[in-house]
């Protein structure tokens, strides 16, 4: 029997320079395998509010590598909005993705900020897989 449980792993809330790069490594539980349904983005520049009408939108490029099956998500690194969206509008990937237990999703993010120091938080929402 496969069941399915709501899920969301995540970077973490994490600063990024302007210049710099950051890599990120979420280790996939040995529980289950992961499913990734949507993906969204939070950002800040020191702490500041976002609101309603204005968002922080860092100038940073994404790359994505699967461990488990060892491939890249894309050729290149992508601009963060090509991957990601915010929760009011999440990105609903196209295809599911499959993370294997005990894999590790490694994200490194690229800042192309000329002077803005960013506070950025991945999310992967999805679902474990138990039993399949």
């Amino acid at each position: 029997m496969i069941i399915r449980d709501f899920f969301i792993y995540s970077t973490g809330r994490f600063s990024i320079a302007p210049g710099a790069t950051v890599t990120q490594n979420i280790a996939i539980q040995a529980d289950a395998d992961f499913e990734i349904l949507q993906l969204t983005y939070a950002s800040d520049i020191a702490g500041g509010a976002n609101t309603n009408n204005v968002f922080s939108v860092p100038n940073v490029s994404i790359l994505l590598i699967d461990s488990g099956s060892g491939r890249q998500l894309s050729n290149i690194p992508i601009p963060l909005q090509g991957f990601f969206a915010t929760a009011r509008d999440p990105f609903i990937m196209p295809l599911v993705r499959r993370l294997s237990a005990r894999s590790t999703l490694t994200v490194t993010i690229t800042s192309f900020e000329a002077v803005n120091t960013n506070n950025l938080t991945l999310n992967f929402i999805g679902a474990k897989v138990f039993g399949g």
